[in-house]
């Protein structure tokens, strides 16, 4: 699932990781209400979002996402300083963290690689069906 702060970033995220047959966008959403939706909706296996709109609190979204779907993992995908966001976002529960001015090769990684473990908490492997709600 990807939620973007913009439908821009958002599409274009989704596209990306689309184009890979590896995984199976299964929505995209603009805003924590639509995303909450989708995500119960499809309980994905990797949700990448930008968690630092204007409507929520990012971090605490993120608390509560990893509380209610322990086996979604979470990848942030943000233009916010990874000096500043990125350690809050990994205590928080996301299992990395991805600046949007990568490269495609490099989102597909993080996303690669949020699918194979959890870079933050531990490295026991969840599966990972390649199933992806981009919102």
């Amino acid at each position: 699932m990807v939620v973007g702060d913009t439908c821009v970033s958002e599409e274009g995220m989704a596209t990306i990781v689309g184009r890979d047959k590896r995984y199976q966008v299964c929505g995209s959403a603009h805003g924590f209400f639509d995303a909450g939706e989708l995500i119960r909706q499809h309980k994905p296996d990797i949700l990448l979002i930008e968690p630092f709109l204007e409507d929520r609190d990012g971090i605490r979204w993120i608390k509560d996402l990893t509380t209610e779907y322990p086996h979604t993992r979470i990848l942030i995908v943000s233009r916010q300083s990874e000096r500043v966001y990125a350690e809050r976002a990994l205590q928080a529960g996301a299992a990395g963290y991805w600046m949007k001015n990568g490269s495609e090769e490099e989102l597909l990684r993080a996303v690669e690689t949020g699918c194979r473990e959890n870079l933050c908490q531990s490295t026991d492997s969840l599966s990972c069906s390649g199933k992806i709600c981009a919102p």
